[in-house]
């Protein structure tokens, strides 16, 4: 089976959607299928390469990427236009067996071209977080050949299937994380020797983009709370307003991105690991549905603290392989914050119970659970 997966992002990017896209398509070659990565090509850019992005995301390069030219650089809304349409036109697409995209414009020019199979894959519930949306998709469902659809939560496959989409049709499949990439294991002092962490004290650790709507305000607030712990925020790319805060904080130490390979033994490192426990990136800014760290949060093998939201609640469950407190209960998050902190047996109990709740959501596994279902659609 051959796959063009059609991809409107220039690679390699920071963002947690580019590594999502690389991880799949490397984790369906791994399971034995041919995939083509179609990507825009820039003008005055070299074109990147599969080899280049395996070292860049730290995966098998198991897949071919071809480029093509259409409006980059441009307004952002023209280049998505543009290679919807050039995507969708590309060789690769035409020759493939089935064509793959989460990119609602190329979705778009894939049903007014494509003869194969279609399958969209996303995170957003767009039906639930727009009316237009919701427009857009039941008509979409109502098509004669609709797209297949595979959803990175329940909760989000549930705005869906709410519009027409057919369960049949619709995989709910979790993302993942790469055992290699976790090695070596490393125990919290010789990670904190590693990571240049010098203090004996819990640590409670955020890793992702650093912005106001990740509701990082929410761990600065438990930072003024709780001074004998030092709080570290991996993943700033500037100097905003989370990070202006920061600095007035001496038990907060805010360092940049990094990639997946440096930041696990920062992982390591940490008594805790945090989400912060606010519904705004799931409700409000709806940009964030089960993030990506949450994976290899559970194999890191540490505690996690979490909000109790209904993305996050198909894996983690309080007192089990989380704690997890009310969204946006400033109150009941200093309550499961200082439990957590106050008891060192509950976070051991809490990390392995996390470390065994991973053992089936690797890239690997998922990549074969979407190839048997993509086989089914042929």
């Amino acid at each position: 089976m051959r796959i063009a997966y059609v991809f409107d992002q220039l690679l390699p990017r920071t963002a947690a959607d580019t590594e999502q896209v690389v991880s799949t398509v490397s984790a369906l070659g791994k399971a034995g299928v041919d995939v083509d990565l179609v990507l825009p090509r820039a003008r005055g850019v070299a074109p990147v390469d599969a080899a280049a992005l395996g070292q860049w995301y730290d995966v098998e390069p198991n897949f071919t990427v071809h480029t093509v030219g259409s409006l980059y650089p441009a307004h952002r809304g023209l280049e998505k236009a543009g290679h919807a349409v050039a995507g969708a036109l590309a060789e690769a697409t035409r020759d493939a067996d089935l064509v793959y995209t989460r990119n609602i414009p190329v979705l778009l020019a894939l049903l007014a071209r494509a003869r194969q199979p279609i399958v969209y894959e996303h995170f957003r519930p767009w039906p639930t977080q727009s009316r237009a949306m919701a427009l857009l998709f039941s008509g979409i469902a109502r098509m004669r050949q609709p797209p297949a659809l595979v959803m990175h939560s329940a909760f989000a496959a549930q705005s869906y299937l709410d519009v027409g989409f057919a369960a049949e049709r619709t995989l709910v499949a979790h993302n993942g994380w790469d055992p290699k990439l976790m090695e070596p294991v490393l125990d919290r002092a010789a990670a904190r020797a590693a990571c240049r962490i010098d203090f004996g004290g819990p640590v409670v650790l955020y890793s992702g983009h650093i912005n106001e709507r990740k509701g990082l305000g929410t761990l600065l607030d438990l930072a003024q709370t709780f001074r004998d712990a030092r709080f570290v925020l991996v993943g700033s790319e500037g100097h905003g307003p989370i990070e202006a805060r920061a600095a007035g904080l001496p038990n907060v130490d805010v360092r940049p991105w990094c990639s997946r390979r440096e930041l696990v033994p920062l992982l390591y490192a940490a008594d805790i690991l945090a989400v912060p426990p606010t519904s705004g990136p799931l409700q409000k800014v709806g940009n964030t549905v089960l993030p990506l760290k949450t994976f290899i949060y559970l194999a890191a093998g540490r505690a996690i603290f979490a909000g109790d939201t209904p993305d996050l609640h198909e894996l983690l469950r309080d007192g089990d392989n989380a704690r997890l407190a009310r969204p946006d209960d400033a109150t009941d998050a200093r309550r499961v914050m200082g439990e957590l902190l106050a008891d060192e047996a509950q976070r051991a109990y809490l990390g392995e119970r996390a470390r065994a709740s991973a053992q089936s959501l690797t890239w690997a596994a998922r990549g074969r659970r979407l190839a048997a279902f993509l086989e089914g659609l042929r």
